[in-house]
């Protein structure tokens, strides 16, 4: 039923505009509506998502697909919710979160602010001031790039674009036992349990992994943590945890 509300929200676009939406938010989102947008093929971008800040790339049976993520705090719909009193208190929060992420970007870690807006909200008088304040504050800087998604999803797609890579999350247990698993030690626990707690998106990264292992080793019965550390121990590999750390890194740069 949601794919043929997505179809029949793509259809209905066309006939009032004349062309396709170039990215899709369903805003009501189900577990599927991001397999859903990936499936239905024609959409730059999705925004069924609020993670990050910035673009990021996901697959779905084999083919890339970028999300640009949607934001529920820069809204102006908690005017209605009564979250923002007036056009004052939606300026402040918009000019404090973009200053945070501009001295973030100044610092080489490119930021993106987005801001949702609704014609009947927004566009009252008194909360349209607050925004036009904020337009002015953020145009003042010089290293800023105001931009629409579709803009913004362009320049990622050129300048960052989808690179296959390894990705721990979508290996089997067999696979991702014979990748991480100590061959030594006894500690091949230690690989089964992480895998055990269904490793997501985080942990395809080496330091997102890395914290899985460490929390799994953490969280076990000391006795298996001594076991692990005298089986090293009698190896001569004091350092294992260290090594399973590169090897970590080395699988998820791959």
């Amino acid at each position: 039923m949601e794919a043929e509300h997505i179809a029949r929200a793509v259809a209905l676009h066309r006939q009032t505009t004349g062309a396709r939406p170039l990215g899709f938010y369903q805003g009501r989102a189900s577990m599927n509506t991001v397999a859903l947008g990936c499936e239905e093929g024609g959409f730059v971008y999705l925004a069924d998502s609020y993670a990050d800040e910035l673009p990021y790339w996901i697959e779905h049976r084999g083919r890339p697909q970028l999300v640009t993520r949607y934001t529920l705090d820069a809204n102006d719909m908690r005017v209605a919710n009564g979250g923002f009193a007036d056009g004052e208190e939606f300026f402040r929060y918009l000019r404090d979160g973009f200053d945070l992420l501009l001295l973030e970007g100044r610092e080489g870690h490119a930021r993106m602010f987005l801001i949702g807006l609704h014609c009947r909200l927004a566009g009252r008088p008194p909360r349209a001031e607050g925004l036009r304040r904020f337009l002015d504050h953020a145009r003042a800087r010089q290293d800023v790039w105001c931009e629409s998604r579709p803009d913004i999803a362009r320049h990622w797609i050129a300048t960052h674009p989808f690179t296959p890579r390894a990705r721990p999350s979508r290996k089997d247990r067999t696979s991702f036992l014979a990748r991480f698993a100590p061959a030594r030690h006894g500690a091949r626990w230690l690989a089964e349990r992480v895998f055990a707690g269904e490793p997501g998106a985080v942990h395809d990264e080496a330091a997102g992994l890395g914290s899985a292992f460490a929390q799994a080793f953490r969280a076990a019965d000391p006795t298996l943590r001594r076991a692990a550390l005298a089986g090293a121990e009698e190896e001569g590999e004091r350092d294992w945890l260290s090594r399973l750390s590169e090897r970590l890194t080395a699988a998820t740069k791959a």
